[in-house]
């Protein structure tokens, strides 16, 4: 009788088991394209998560940023947390692109295809920056803009965004603007699943 409980006891165990290891996901942090070689791309959270983030156009947004040489990230620059973070994002995604577009076109992108800019609304109005801190007049842009909202300027809701050449990535917590801007970047990989 005891050999009897015992087994069904481990069988109970092994199936719990089972059922325990099949619900926990597998965190993936990095990728590999096809046609580039042993190129490893790291994300900073599991992309399994962070493909789930809302993107209302992703076609658009590859097209867009696969059709252009030239790109700009803007920020509101008056919140030093969410400032920062937007850095870490540009960062990120520079990095990221730099070595795809290497991979998939020629000429090569340099740090000259990337341009930053910030503003700051000092009451009397908006003062334009450059990336070197050095006060311009307000650009005009041709190419995309990666214009990036964060939850002390202006984000209200954690997603990637399109409207005609501005493509807003958009954070609701300081985590989730990182998680956006890896959010943009897999939609360029085409990787939306």
């Amino acid at each position: 009788m005891n050999y009897k409980v015992n087994c069904k006891l481990c069988i109970i165990f092994v199936l719990l088991v089972m059922l325990a290891s099949a619900c926990v996901q597998e965190n993936i942090t990095s990728i590999k394209l096809p046609g580039q070689g042993e190129q490893v791309y790291e994300f900073s959270y599991n992309i399994k998560e962070t493909v789930q983030i809302p993107v209302n156009n992703a076609d658009a947004i590859k097209e867009l940023m696969d059709n252009n040489e030239v790109y700009a990230f803007v920020f509101d620059g008056s919140d030093e947390t969410d400032n920062g973070r937007f850095r870490v994002a540009v960062i990120n995604i520079v990095t990221k692109l730099t070595i795809y577009y290497n991979y998939e076109r020629y000429p090569p992108l340099t740090s000259d295809n990337f341009r930053a800019f910030y503003f700051i609304n000092n009451g009397s109005g908006t003062v334009w920056y450059d990336s070197n801190d050095q006060v311009i007049q307000a650009p005009v842009f041709s190419g995309p803009v990666i214009w990036f909202k964060g939850p002390n300027t202006g984000a209200n809701e954690t997603s990637v965004r399109v409207n005609g050449n501005i493509i807003y990535v958009s954070g609701s917590t300081g985590r989730d603007i990182e998680r956006a801007a890896d959010r943009f970047v897999l939609a360029i990989f085409g990787i939306n699943k």
